[in-house]
C-alpha cells in the first residue's frame, strides 16, 4: 500500500494549454477555476491509469514483511530518490535503516537490500502491520518531461469532463464514462502491469 504525502506543486498541463484545447478564449476567465480542477482530476486519473507520478511528489509505501527476494518493489514510478527506509523494531517503534544497507534501483523502481547485509529484528507480521516503510520521491521534475501521449490523454479527459458534466456522456452511444482515445493513450504509457 502507498499514499502520496506531498502533492505536486504544479500540473503537467497549464491552464493556457487546456483553454487552447477547449477553444476557450484566453480573456474569458469564468471557467478558469473549473478548468484548473479538471486538470488536477485528469492528472490524478492519468497517474492511476499509468502507475506513474507525472510530476515530482513524495510517496510513502509499506510492506507487512520483507519479500524473500530482498527487494522492495515500489509501486509508483519513475523513482527519483529514496528518502528513507524504516522498519518496526520488536518494540513497535520505527527505526531508520542506514542507507548503506540498500541500493535504490532507479531503473527498476525498487529498493534492493545488499547481499552482505543482515536484516534487523522486526515486529512479526501477526503483531503489527506495515513493518517496512519506504519514503521516496517519484515523478518528472518538469512538465516538459511528461510523455506527450499522457498529456494528450489528459487534455481529452479534460474536454470530455468539461463538455459532459454527468457521469456518462449522454447521446454519444457509449456507456463508457471515459474518453476512449484518452484511455488508449494512457495504455501506451502503462507501467507496473503486474
Amino acid at each position: 500500500m502507498y499514499k502520496v504525502t506531498t502533492q505536486p506543486t504544479f500540473e503537467p498541463i497549464t491552464l493556457t494549454e487546456a483553454k487552447d484545447w477547449l477553444k476557450v478564449h484566453p480573456d474569458v476567465v469564468d471557467d478558469d477555476n473549473l478548468i484548473r480542477a479538471l486538470i488536477a482530476s485528469a492528472r490524478s486519473w492519468a497517474e492511476k491509469g499509468t502507475g506513474q507520478a507525472l510530476i515530482t511528489q513524495t510517496i510513502e509505501q509499506v510492506w507487512d514483511w520483507m519479500p524473500e527476494t530482498l527487494n522492495l518493489d515500489l509501486t509508483i514510478s519513475p523513482l527519483l530518490a529514496v528518502t528513507s527506509v524504516k522498519y518496526l523494531d520488536t518494540n513497535g517503534t520505527y527505526q531508520t535503516w542506514d542507507a548503506s544497507n540498500y541500493t535504490a534501483d532507479l531503473f527498476n523502481n525498487r529498493v534492493c537490500v545488499k547481499p552482505s547485509v543482515s536484516l534487523p529484528a522486526t515486529s512479526a507480521l501477526y503483531e503489527r502491520p506495515n513493518v517496512w516503510k519506504v519514503t521516496y520521491t517519484a515523478g518528472n521534475p518538469t512538465a516538459l518531461a511528461v510523455d506527450a501521449n499522457i498529456k494528450t490523454a489528459m487534455l481529452l479527459q479534460v474536454a470530455m469532463m468539461y463538455e459532459n458534466r454527468e457521469d456518462i456522456p449522454i447521446g454519444k452511444g457509449s456507456s463508457n464514462p471515459f474518453a476512449r482515445s484518452a484511455y488508449n493513450l494512457l495504455a501506451i504509457s502503462r507501467v507496473n502491469l503486474i
